[in-house]
């Protein structure tokens, strides 16, 4: 009744008598049932109740394991061979035999596929077969996931599509896997290629969360065109793309870049005006055409403030220079304390003078003639360190 661990497919769990069944094992042909705090004694008839909702997944997870490694063969060619695959409640992998990480349309295709031939409702057969005979009729092709041992091999046929060995649970119709896509894909050897999907309930609410992420995205960046839902999935992995993160990352990635652009622009603005120039650069503005141009222009334009503002902390030094006398204190709006550092010890050994610079994060103060450099930090700062020729003071 429950299914043990094996085959890449996680064990069933329900109850036993009322008793919560935590995990099933198979060991020396016996399947062995955890189950804690029972009261449970030889020879006594029990009941069982597999979690239906569990197994389903579970199930609709396998069965398009046998989809996806069919798909994978017709798309990427007949060397492609089952080197391991896992089917958990949450999300599959197979990792097949192939040279290369698939391109993102390859993935489609192969996702493409199998949803294909989920619409198509094949019927999937249980086949009990003599193994010599199995091995004449579909050929070794059918040990995907190895040769069981014994002379009667179970295969698990998935009508015009595919053909395996098997004793892992499976639907009785393609169309009962429901919902499928491909989440990711990886080379995790020379030689072989991770596929990652979710099928049925899984894939359902991964595909309502791509959705929600579009659609968080699409606020953030102010950008609305009308969109069909495989469009608007597409347009959330170029999005990634264009940040290099997860998809789930997207968001809390997009809010940080627009604060960032914001912070960086506000800091060229204060730092034109204190060094008395007339700021005639801006950054390209153009209409993007999709989430993905947009967030390429987020990107640019922040990267183009974040660059101003180094260009204009270079010439600090030169303005302060101008300015300086024999005391000298001024605000500078910036952060880079070592920049202010470097400025007033160079500039007061010059001068032959106290150069004060207070930014936005602390001041510095350094003196090379007798005017005590800790006396301007005071006035403004509550702990103040350093000597006479040189102090500091932090926020």
């Amino acid at each position: 009744m429950f299914y043990p661990q094996g085959g890449g497919q996680r064990y069933d769990v329900g109850k036993i008598n009322g008793n919560q069944v935590e995990e099933v094992q198979k060991h020396s042909g016996a399947v062995l049932h955890r189950t804690p705090n029972h009261d449970l004694k030889e020879g006594k008839s029990i009941k069982g109740v597999v979690n239906g909702e569990k197994r389903k997944q579970l199930t609709q997870h396998h069965s398009t394991t046998h989809m996806v490694n069919a798909a994978a063969r017709e798309e990427l060619g007949e060397h492609i061979y089952q080197a391991g695959a896992s089917k958990k409640l949450e999300k599959a992998r197979l990792d097949i035999t192939h040279y290369e990480k698939p391109d993102q349309d390859t993935l489609d295709e192969i996702e493409g596929k199998v949803r294909e031939t989920i619409q198509e409702d094949h019927k999937i057969n249980v086949l009990e077969m003599d193994k010599s005979e199995a091995e004449q009729e579909y050929g070794f092709r059918i040990y995907q996931g190895g040769a069981p041992p014994g002379n009667t091999i179970r295969l698990i046929d998935i009508e015009d599509v595919d053909i395996e060995a098997c004793g892992g649970t499976h639907l009785t119709q393609t169309s009962h896997a429901e919902e499928f896509i491909v989440t990711g894909c990886k080379r995790i050897q020379d030689g072989v290629v991770r596929l990652e999907y979710k099928a049925g309930k899984a894939a359902e609410e991964y595909i309502s969360t791509l959705l929600d992420i579009y659609e968080d995205s699409k606020e953030i960046l102010e950008i609305d065109r009308p969109l069909n839902d495989e469009d608007k999935r597409q347009e959330v992995r170029d999005l990634a793309k264009v940040f290099s993160v997860e998809k789930k990352d997207l968001k809390k990635t997009l809010e940080r870049f627009v604060e960032e652009k914001k912070d960086f622009r506000d800091k060229r603005d204060r730092l034109a005006d204190f060094l008395e120039i007339e700021e005639r650069e801006s950054p390209e503005e153009r209409k993007p055409a999709s989430l993905s141009e947009a967030g390429e222009l987020l990107f640019d334009q922040r990267m183009f403030y974040e660059k101003r503002v180094e260009k204009l902390e270079s010439r600090i030094e030169e303005y302060v220079e101008e300015k300086a006398d024999e005391d000298t204190v001024l605000e500078v709006p910036t952060e880079n304390i070592g920049l202010l550092i470097q400025v007033t010890q160079k500039l007061s050994s010059m001068k032959s003078a106290r150069i004060t610079l207070i930014g936005d994060k602390g001041g510095v103060s350094a003196s090379e003639n007798n005017l005590d450099a800790r006396e301007p930090l005071k006035e403004r700062f509550k702990d103040v360190q350093g000597d006479k020729g040189f102090a500091k003071a932090f926020n």
